[in-house]
């Protein structure tokens, strides 16, 4: 096989994946949502035209940030994975920003990604979208990527290349929904804050995600799914018709919201280990 009939494998792969989100992004914006949801200009015009206020602001990174998420795809997903790592949904320092999941800004840069990020019209007075030019850290993402690089940067083989080229030649890091999700006061909200008044669009939302992340485990194949919080691993572990047949896993979630940032690490490690995440070829 020559490199560029291999590139074009790699990269009609990747596309395979590019696609299965796109459709999910599409039906999500077909979900029923109440009067109070917004998700673009007009309709937030609509609600202030009509004397009301939102109730729930819902960004689209993987819309906006399309080209950019696509080159991360084309530089890391070239092909089936053995692990994958599977989050919640944007934050605002993060994959809000530049549709990388888990993406805190400095771990983002040193990818060295290439594409244009078109920012949304602001949705919320207080939620900011400035792609890479944001300056916050995502600390949840942080706290992911650095713990990998700490257990990769020990293995004395292939020490010159850098830790996340060794991560993804058989991991890959993704997340279960694609939306921003905003309350009237700007606060974040995860799939799983999603309640009372918010219950049956969670329930719409889950549906569409779920289907859409089966179709994306059949294309990846991975041997081994870590859910990073109880939230997704739940999920999937009564819903997942592909987990119920591999090795699902649960990962303390590296928020502070759900965990000490002292003990997230070694229970995180010792899970990493334990079931030999990371291999000795990497």
């Amino acid at each position: 096989m020559t490199a560029n009939h291999e590139r074009r494998s790699e990269n009609a792969f990747c596309m395979q994946f590019h696609e299965l989100e796109k459709e999910l992004n599409g039906k999500l914006r077909l979900i029923d949502k109440p009067a109070g949801y917004v998700s673009t200009p007009e309709e937030l015009q609509n609600l202030k035209s009509a004397g009301k206020s939102a109730q729930m602001h819902i960004y689209y990174p993987l819309e906006y940030a399309a080209d950019y998420h696509l080159s991360y795809l084309r530089k890391y997903l070239n092909g089936p994975k053995r692990v994958l790592f599977i989050g919640m949904n944007p934050s605002t320092n993060g994959m809000l920003q530049h549709g990388i999941p888990f993406g805190n800004m400095s771990t983002v840069r040193r990818m060295g990604l290439q594409g244009e990020i078109k920012i949304p019209p602001q949705l919320h007075p207080d939620i900011h979208i400035e792609g890479m030019t944001w300056q916050k850290e995502e600390q949840s993402g942080k706290r992911l990527w650095q713990l990998f690089e700490e257990i990769l940067s020990v293995n004395p083989s292939n020490e010159s290349e850098d830790f996340l080229d060794k991560l993804f030649k058989e991991c890959f890091v993704h997340n279960f929904c694609p939306l921003g999700l905003y309350d009237a006061n700007g606060k974040y909200l995860s799939p799983d804050d999603l309640k009372g008044e918010y219950k049956d669009y969670k329930k719409q939302m889950e549906k569409e995600c779920l289907e859409i992340l089966e179709k994306q485990l059949e294309l990846l194949q991975p041997e081994i799914v870590i859910a990073v919080g109880a939230y997704v691993h739940n999920l999937l572990e009564k819903n997942s018709a592909y987990c119920k047949n591999h090795h699902l896993l649960k990962m303390l979630h590296p928020s502070t919201r759900s965990c000490s940032r002292s003990t997230w690490k070694e229970e995180s490690k010792e899970l990493l280990g334990i079931y030999k995440i990371f291999s000795e070829n990497l």
